[in-house]
């Protein structure tokens, strides 16, 4: 077995121990003995005498004895088993020491960790070592596991000695998308160590290497992270080690990675059969030519007659592309861009989406406080001609006008906007319809 102190520094808590001593001698009383004849009959309380000086030397014993306890109990002792010679060979490396631990994994969850290279990505590769580091721990050590995305994830937590609980939730990560932000996560996994009770604790971050990740551009949060590293070093007396490793480093993609930028349509008011542009680009990050098919979806379907073949896109190049489609039912709705054909290096960017609301026609209040006397001869009565101009085939718009003394709360039931035309104040009772 091997064993050690959590802190050693309060050794100097053991000299507690000579504190009944030094009271026992303080106490201690000096007594001459005067010979005399009746001294003799005397002789059972010398033995009472004795009797009462072992009670007492034993009773201080006792009390050095509780002492030493509660300055051991202070100091945190551990023990453990004795390591072969392999598992003390890695933990020369650092990451499997003979101590028990508590351990928080970090895995980068970006897009970029999808990436293929080698037929497999950075991102299996790190869940495949996070799976054999568990496996390699001692029963005594915790586990959390988070995921870096743009708002930290939970995967285990709080740390967990199960080790097949921590296996079954690295088999359940889903997809990576989108970006990482992995100063939080480290903030997160100091925030989870705070409770922790073994002697050593470690926050390991499995990531690509990309830059993007560690957002380098923000010193201003690495320095409070630093800061939240050096309290939590203060508060619980165990400094945790931070280790990072790079499963994307030197390695180069098996083909080329085409992205979907963010789409862009024609118009913002979207109405049933009205035309819609959608623009779109794509875009090479290499390592060589990109050759793909690519398709417009409503709905996650695809657009009869929007299929093309894209490239030859060289390495660092792009290409634009425009549809044309209309949608025939009002409500909500998904348009998406979607490279097809076979996958790319990295899938996760293969799609661009955007959801769209059709409606049939955009519900508007003209409030007029200057009426006309004629029609058409008030200004809101040219306002709501040029939004719903008779004799149209599909109207954008469907005006309506009241006047500002009619006007009442009911006039606002389905509709979207509200114009107030010409009027200089509303009464208590229209100012709170509105607001």
């Amino acid at each position: 077995m091997n064993w050690g102190l959590l802190h050693a520094g309060l050794l100097a808590g053991l000299a507690g121990i000579s504190i009944p001593v030094i009271i026992h001698l303080l106490n201690r009383r000096r007594i001459t003995v005067v010979d005399w004849g009746a001294m003799q009959f005397l002789e059972s309380g010398r033995r009472a005498q004795r009797k009462f000086e072992i009670t007492e030397l034993l009773l201080m014993a006792a009390r050095m004895a509780l002492l030493a306890l509660v300055a051991l109990a202070l100091m945190r002792p551990f023990f453990v088993r004795a390591e072969s010679s392999a598992r003390q060979a890695s933990a020369r490396s650092g990451l499997f020491g003979g101590v028990r631990k508590d351990v928080v994994i970090v895995i980068d969850d970006s897009a970029g960790m999808g990436r293929k290279s080698a037929k497999t990505t950075p991102r299996e590769r790190a869940v495949n070592w996070a799976k054999e580091f568990v496996s390699r721990l001692s029963p005594g050590d915790s586990v959390a596991v988070l995921l870096a995305r743009d708002r930290v994830k939970s995967l285990v937590a709080p740390a967990s000695f199960d080790r097949e609980k921590v296996s079954a939730a690295l088999n359940s990560i889903p997809p990576a998308r989108g970006s990482s932000d992995l100063a939080a996560a480290i903030s997160e996994g100091f925030r989870l160590l705070e409770s922790a009770a073994n002697p050593s604790r470690e926050v390991i971050i499995l990531t690509d290497g990309n830059r993007f990740a560690w957002r380098s551009d923000e010193p201003a949060r690495w320095a409070v992270l630093r800061e939240i590293h050096k309290d939590l070093t203060r508060r619980t007396g165990v400094e945790p080690r931070l280790w990072a490793l790079n499963f994307g480093a030197s390695r180069n993609a098996d083909e080329p990675n085409g992205s979907v930028s963010p789409l862009k349509l024609s118009r913002g008011l979207i109405t049933p059969n009205m035309p819609i542009v959608v623009v779109a680009e794509v875009s090479n990050s290499g390592p060589g030519p990109l050759t793909r098919s690519v398709e417009l979806r409503i709905d996650d379907r695809p657009t009869p007659g929007t299929a093309r073949l894209i490239g030859t896109i060289p390495a660092g190049g792009k290409e634009s592309l425009t549809f044309k489609t209309s949608i025939a039912e009002p409500g909500s709705h998904a348009l998406s861009v979607r490279l097809t054909g076979v996958e790319d290096a990295l899938p996760a960017d293969d799609e661009s989406s955007r959801a769209i609301e059709v409606v049939a026609a955009l519900p508007v209040l003209l409030v007029d406080g200057e009426p006309g006397l004629e029609p058409l001869s008030g200004e809101t009565d040219f306002l709501r001609a040029a939004l719903s101009p008779s004799g149209a085939e599909t109207l954008q718009v469907q005006a309506r006008v009241v006047k500002l003394d009619s006007f009442k709360a009911d006039d606002l039931k389905g509709r979207r906007v509200v114009v107030l035309a010409n009027g200089e104040r509303l009464d208590p009772e229209q100012n709170a319809a509105i607001v």
